[in-house]
């Protein structure tokens, strides 16, 4: 009886561990344009958290401002947005960010902005080609690097990069 209870405890266990749809989250105006923010999968923090509402702060009256919590750029099809904010973390010097290459590799890197976190303040992600910011977010506050991601945001927003 014990491993009949045991099996349907896992049987649900592994039913409810599927993968979710996910979906992004913000109230959606079909007259504004839309901003994306995307954060990878364990990149979650209350660092980011305090840019996400810097960004909502400052650009939710004139756009639609939705998060979704990603994998890779896949996650990202059928969703429809004029800007990508992509925020991430550091690992292994980039080798274990494969998420975030799958979204460098195809995303348009005229409408999107990265942010990786390190917990080195030194390190510096070396790409010419594509709008980021890498920050220390256990040295820094968001107020001091927010600046320099509204910037941008708004090349972002233009499909303009500099």
């Amino acid at each position: 009886m014990r491993n009949i209870l045991f099996v349907i405890c896992l049987i649900g266990l592994f039913a409810c561990s599927g993968q979710q749809a996910m979906r992004p989250v913000g109230e959606v105006d079909p007259a504004k344009k839309t901003i994306m923010i995307a954060v990878l999968k364990g990149a979650e923090s209350s660092y980011k958290t305090a840019l996400i509402d810097a960004i909502r702060k400052d650009f939710g009256s004139e756009y639609n401002i939705q998060t979704v919590t990603v994998k890779k750029f896949k996650d990202l099809s059928g969703q429809k947005y004029d800007a990508l904010v992509v925020m991430e973390q550091l690992k292994a010097w980039l080798f274990f960010n494969g998420g975030l290459k799958s979204i460098v590799k195809q995303a348009d890197k005229n409408t999107s902005v990265f942010l990786i976190t390190a917990g080195d303040p030194k390190w510096r992600w070396n790409r010419k080609d594509l709008m980021h910011i890498t920050s220390a977010s256990q040295k820094e506050k968001p107020a001091r690097i927010y600046p320099e991601l509204r910037v941008m945001l708004n090349k972002a927003l233009d499909g303009k990069q500099d």
